[in-house]
């Protein structure tokens, strides 16, 4: 999945994609993650859905996304 947003004002202007992977264990694939040097942006739980977004060592945005049991 590639998801497009619109840049805040005073962001750098940057043209990539941004990764979603989907996890049957949120919590596993967050420690996988970080193992490999992702760093924490932000965390959501609502809806029936909850995700975290992190940042890569190379500065990419990507989200790990479950569904709420």
């Amino acid at each position: 999945m590639i998801e497009r947003r619109e840049r805040d004002p005073g962001e750098p202007e940057c043209d990539r994609a941004r990764s979603v992977l989907v996890a049957f264990d949120l919590e596993g694939e967050v420690e996988r993650l970080v193992a490999l040097g992702a760093a924490p942006m932000a965390r959501f739980d609502g809806g029936g859905a909850r995700w975290t977004t992190r940042c890569d060592p190379a500065g990419d945005e990507l989200d790990a996304v479950t569904e709420s049991a």
